[in-house]
């Protein structure tokens, strides 16, 4: 497959994306107060950015030469999506149990940093993965849920 196709279909879902998520971001209520921005404006902000930049590496793609693009490892971006899909399904599914956020987003970090370490089976792996896990899934909750006081259930 070449590199510039690759490329104008993975901008075109990212512009799609983006149309639909602005869509939704309509739907966020509007400030009561007189201010001028609502809770709206920051998601409709990056949107727009994301359709710049988008459009933007539509035309420095038209410019470059086309090049084939040879897919390594196959089965480890398969294998990732489908696990990303499954544990979205799953969040969707139990979400409104408290916690289970947290607990799926650690087994998903768990998972992939297992698969995607290079090292070969060991305690010394298994240990690295579940700290790491532990910490990014620490550094998600005191950011989201202390500091920003983001709920996710």
């Amino acid at each position: 497959m070449s590199y510039k196709r690759v490329t104008y279909i993975s901008l075109l879902i990212c512009i799609v994306f983006a149309v639909i998520f602005y869509i939704k971001s309509l739907e966020l209520p509007t400030t009561s107060t007189s201010a001028a921005f609502g809770p709206s404006a920051f998601p409709q902000f990056i949107i727009l950015l994301i359709v710049i930049f988008s459009v933007i590496s539509f035309f420095f793609t038209m410019k470059q030469e086309d090049e084939k693009l040879t897919f390594e490892n196959t089965k480890y971006v398969i294998f990732t999506i489908l696990l990303t899909g499954i544990v979205t399904l799953l969040w969707q599914m139990f979400g409104t149990i408290y916690g289970m956020f947290y607990l799926l987003l650690f087994i998903f970090l768990m998972i992939l940093l297992f698969i995607y370490n290079p090292a070969k089976n060991s305690l010394r792996k298994v240990l690295t993965t579940i700290g790491f896990s532990v910490v990014i899934t620490l550094f998600v909750y005191i950011v989201f849920e202390k500091m920003l006081r983001v709920v996710f259930n």
